[in-house]
């Protein structure tokens, strides 16, 4: 009979298990509910998050398709749990596990019981959130640059990159921690150097890099906020309002933009509408960050010509609702990246303490309650987007008319 010697992070530091057959009932408990009940919650959420987002070419724009890549690392993090929690609690008879050809012997070792597939896709989500904080301080910060830079087969490249560097850690663990002894498999608990290793490099310095985006995110949306708030005070006339984007697609296209070119929600003018265009000195204070636009219909430039009394409350209609879209989504995802820091933090400070040789308890309340929180970030995101993300509830409500009236 083949022997298993165990040691993972959801489990008791050393345990050593053999494949025999245990009632289901006797290991079935409030853990393994709650982690089945986020896994099943994570599916859903998140098939439906990819299927929105892909169902319409203009919403895969730049910011999007990292969304979507998050959504599909969710999904997959949400598949593996839902199946590792039924293989806990309903393990295989000792018969099919007595002999096994070699490469399912190491696939069910190195990845599957050493717990790759798990924990590779929180690292490659962790990355990507990263990823979208750094695009949406790029976007907010330089946009004219933003535009030339994060083309869409840019983003698909580094989708790739997070896919095969994310894990990176993780390889690591496998190869020094996992191996095969004699038919055992072996999964040896990492060394306190490889346990601050990831504590830094899959937590600590991501958290610091999306917090100072996000920070310096908030700080520019407040010294954009000033500037039309004096502009304001200086004309005396109000911009009209602007509910949600005044748009029910996220992404809209700016005058003379075709669909092909558009850009990340509003975030900044396409390469051949900054080239073509004159800026508003009295729009462009802060230089960079606000682009409001005269629009030509020609390469060369016109010669000045008197505007119409409209024209220039028409163009900051534009940025203005360009404005709230750039807020709305980036709002979202500074909620996304609070949950991800609330959930994330009880699991990380135990296991850190751990590792400079305090005592964690693996089978007290605490631990468990960080596990469950930890998990539960996989299933959290697609509730905050249909709270916040206009353009996502706005694709949610079309296809729940499309589908009432095909079945009504």
């Amino acid at each position: 009979m083949e022997t298993t010697e165990v040691i993972n992070n959801f489990s008791l530091p050393a345990v050593a298990t053999t494949p025999e057959y245990v009632d289901p009932g006797q290991l079935f408990s409030l853990f393994h509910f709650i982690q089945l009940l986020v896994g099943f919650l994570g599916f859903l959420g998140n098939s439906l998050v990819c299927f929105v987002f892909l169902s319409r070419r203009s919403l895969r724009n730049q910011t999007n398709l990292l969304i979507t890549n998050q959504a599909f690392v969710d999904l997959l993090s949400s598949v593996v749990l839902i199946v590792g929690r039924i293989y806990e609690l309903v393990p295989a008879p000792p018969s099919l596990g007595q002999q096994k050809a070699p490469l399912l012997q190491f696939i069910d070792c190195y990845l599957w019981k050493s717990e790759f597939l798990l924990f590779a896709p929180f690292a490659v989500s962790t990355f990507n959130l990263t990823s979208i904080a750094l695009e949406r301080w790029f976007a907010i910060i330089y946009p004219i640059s933003y535009v030339k830079q994060f083309t869409r087969r840019r983003v698909k490249f580094l989708i790739a990159a997070l896919w095969l560097f994310g894990p990176s850690l993780q390889y690591t663990i496998v190869a020094i921690s996992v191996s095969i002894e004699g038919g055992v498999c072996v999964v040896g608990w990492p060394t306190p150097s490889i346990g601050m290793l990831l504590f830094f490099g899959e937590y600590l310095l991501p958290v610091c890099v999306m917090t100072c985006s996000f920070v310096s995110i908030t700080w520019k949306f407040r010294s954009m906020r000033r500037v039309l708030n004096a502009e304001i005070r200086s004309t005396g006339n109000a911009p009209a309002p602007v509910r949600g984007g005044s748009q029910s697609r996220d992404n809209v296209p700016l005058p003379n933009q075709t669909e092909s070119e558009g850009g990340s929600n509003g975030d900044a003018l396409t390469t051949r509408n900054v080239q073509n265009s004159v800026p508003d000195p009295t729009f462009d204070e802060d230089g960079r960050a606000r682009i409001s636009t005269v629009h030509d219909q020609s390469a060369a430039p016109p010669a000045p010509q008197p505007q119409a009394p409209g024209t220039r409350l028409g163009n900051r209609s534009v940025n203005r609702a360009g404005d709230v879209r750039r807020r709305n989504v980036t709002t979202t995802l500074l909620v996304v990246f609070a949950m991800f820091i609330v959930c994330w933090s009880p699991n990380q400070i135990a296991y850190f303490q751990l590792n400079l040789g305090g005592y964690l308890d693996f089978e007290g309340y605490f631990f468990q309650f960080s596990v469950v929180l930890a998990i539960c970030n996989a299933c959290l995101n697609p509730f905050i987007y249909a709270l916040r993300h206009k353009a996502y509830k706005d694709r949610v409500r079309e296809l729940y008319t499309a589908m009432k009236r095909r079945f009504a």
